[in-house]
């Protein structure tokens, strides 16, 4: 049917508190006056024309009264709700919209691939899917498309602390489609455009000061790294957090961490 016939609205959540990082999403991008974090990622959705709305999704934590301010004084929609049920919010804002699909965003990914987002749109308009999240582009840039429905179903009967707090588990479980969208970006789906930890923070910042102009669009970043690949290093070594790892997963994923710190005592324990 193509993506013109849908109205397609995009929810960005974003919080102030943050164990690894606290205050990140209204952090300048260069960090000598430059655009937040979390205006970035709005101006790169807004280029998109067959989005009809960008909402900020964030929580009644008094400490997020400075995203509020930030939505107020720049006209953005927003809504405030439980801080640990994430998933509610999206309720209530879908609740009072007629879109037909949905993009999930995290207010901490500043880098937004718009070209690829607009495939991704096309692609789902003509699946016929409830659900579809991307993978193969930088940590950071993937994101999740869905139906109003699916998450409207979502926000009724989702049970679980997991599936509130985390959004999509439960439409990801009920979806009877193959949900991945994948793309192509020649080695660089490792590269970190994520802002988890304050070295995420200088990584990006460094490559917002050199890129030629001020737009932190994927090919501009990618470009950059490939003409100064010593700036992927500096935030290569952080973990990225993913909800549920069993002990054994996590153990495996610091295995080479160890290894490349010399701490071999320590990783003969964790293999036992």
């Amino acid at each position: 049917m193509g993506a013109g016939l849908y109205k397609i609205g995009a929810i960005i959540q974003a919080r102030m508190g943050s164990s690894r990082f606290p205050n990140k999403v209204l952090m300048p991008l260069p960090i000598a006056g430059g655009k937040s974090v979390l205006e970035h990622q709005i101006d790169a959705l807004k280029e998109i024309n067959q989005l009809d709305e960008v909402v900020i999704a964030t929580s009644s934590n008094p400490m997020d009264d400075a995203i509020q301010s930030f939505c107020e004084e720049n006209k953005i929609p927003f809504f405030r709700g439980d801080e640990e049920d994430v998933l509610s919010r999206f309720y209530a804002i879908l609740k009072e919209r007629e879109w037909d699909f949905v993009l999930r965003l995290t207010g901490d990914n500043p880098v937004v691939a718009t070209s690829r987002i607009l495939e991704l749109i096309h692609f789902f308009a003509d699946s016929e899917r409830t659900y579809t999240c991307t993978k193969g582009l930088p940590l950071g840039c993937n994101l999740e498309i869905f139906t109003k429905e699916a998450l409207i179903d979502a926000g009724i009967n989702a049970t679980s602390d997991f599936e509130k707090e985390h959004v999509t588990p439960f439409i990801r479980n009920k979806a009877d489609h193959k949900v991945f969208y994948e793309f192509d970006t020649n080695g660089f789906e490792n590269l970190r455009l994520t802002i988890d930890y304050p070295s995420d923070y200088a990584m990006i910042n460094l490559v917002a000061m050199g890129i030629k102009d001020s737009r932190l669009t994927l090919k501009n970043v990618i470009d950059f790294v490939k003409e100064n690949p010593w700036v992927a290093q500096i935030n290569e070594d952080n973990v990225q957090f993913v909800p549920g790892r069993s002990l054994k997963e996590e153990s495996l994923i610091l295995e080479p961490y160890l290894e490349k710190m010399g701490l071999t005592e320590i990783k003969k324990v964790i293999k036992k």
